[in-house]
């Protein structure tokens, strides 16, 4: 029976839209109460929309009635089936069609967001290479370096009195000698 009504059934595919980088969770459940589930098939049939289940893969057999993709890529664009047993007579059968399109800046933002998010609850960090730390001074450097930077002053100022005196001399030369000269 089609509609997902009645006891043994298949439901019609059920239309996913996300975008790449997304996520997606399909459920494998139905208006009804199954009463013990005793595994679940999932099956993949790639890049088509059918509800032909020659044309699928097994994806996963176990108990969980649900499937979630993380980080949606193209490549996961298709049909995803699942079958739900018990002792072994098939009591559900469901369709997805996932239909990815590509993302946006937006999405990769979000990605980042989300991976930022991971990291810190995890309490991971990430070491970037980086050269080895510059050793702080120490108090013996400090005082050699502000030693050196007084004799460097006083030395300047000595050469600048100096230079004065020698400006102020050979003025006074020229000066004289111009003098002499005019007499």
């Amino acid at each position: 029976m089609r509609g997902c009504e009645g006891v043994s059934f298949e439901c019609p595919i059920e239309d996913l839209n996300v975008k790449e980088t997304g996520q997606v969770s399909m459920k494998c459940q139905s208006n009804f109460t199954i009463p013990v589930i005793d595994s679940v098939t999932w099956l993949y049939a790639s890049h088509v929309r059918s509800d032909v289940i020659s044309q699928f893969k097994v994806l996963h057999i176990g108990n969980d009635d649900a499937l979630s993709i993380h980080n949606v890529k193209m490549k996961n664009t298709g049909t995803y089936a699942c079958d739900v047993f018990r002792k072994n007579i098939l009591l559900l059968r469901r369709f997805f069609y996932l239909r990815v399109t590509q993302g946006t800046l937006q999405s990769s933002i979000d990605l980042q967001a989300m991976f930022q998010n991971v990291l810190r609850e995890k309490k991971t960090t990430l070491k970037t290479p980086t050269a080895k730390p510059i050793p702080p001074p120490s108090k013996h450097g400090d005082k050699q370096t502000e030693s050196q930077l007084i004799a460097a002053i006083a030395l300047a100022t000595i050469l600048t009195v100096l230079s004065g005196i020698a400006v102020y001399r050979w003025a006074t030369r020229t000066k004289e000698s111009a003098e002499g000269h005019i007499r």
